[in-house]
């Protein structure tokens, strides 16, 4: 439910309201706005909404789950189980025409291959290194 006077969305449980400010840690908010999102594009599919694309856009779904200096959580099984829905979502959406996702993220190609996400495909090779999206050579005076 939209509280619009707050601009926040609030989760209704069976009858509970869940407070958006009452959801808790950064993963928990990524899950929610994954969960959000697949389920709006869901609905327009079902509904054949046809000036809505058929694709989305999430950035770095991973950045919740690793420490201001970069170290790993221990809560990966929630960013499994987001990166899981993600997957089915597209399968689900096979009959409808079909889905794409784009995610960028930092996370190695192994981490989707080891959990068998089938839907995920590394577009060009990882950026690592010196190999970036956007590379600025220094020239040497």
């Amino acid at each position: 439910m939209i509280n619009k006077g707050k601009k926040t969305l609030d989760l209704i449980n069976k009858n509970q309201v869940e407070k958006m400010i009452d959801i808790g840690s950064a993963s928990n908010y990524m899950y929610v706005h994954v969960a959000y999102f697949l389920a709006l594009h869901e609905l327009v599919r079902e509904r054949n909404i046809p000036w809505v694309p058929r694709f989305l856009v999430i950035d770095q779904p991973s950045t919740p789950y690793f420490s201001t200096s970069g170290k790993k959580t221990d809560d990966f099984a929630s960013l499994d189980a987001a990166l899981s829905e993600i997957n089915s979502f597209v399968e689900k959406m096979q009959p409808y025409g079909g889905f794409q996702i784009i995610i960028l993220e930092h996370i190695e190609e192994s981490y989707w291959l080891d959990r068998h996400l089938e839907n995920f495909k590394l577009v060009d090779k990882e950026l690592r290194d010196d190999y970036g999206l956007i590379q600025v050579k220094v020239k040497s005076s």
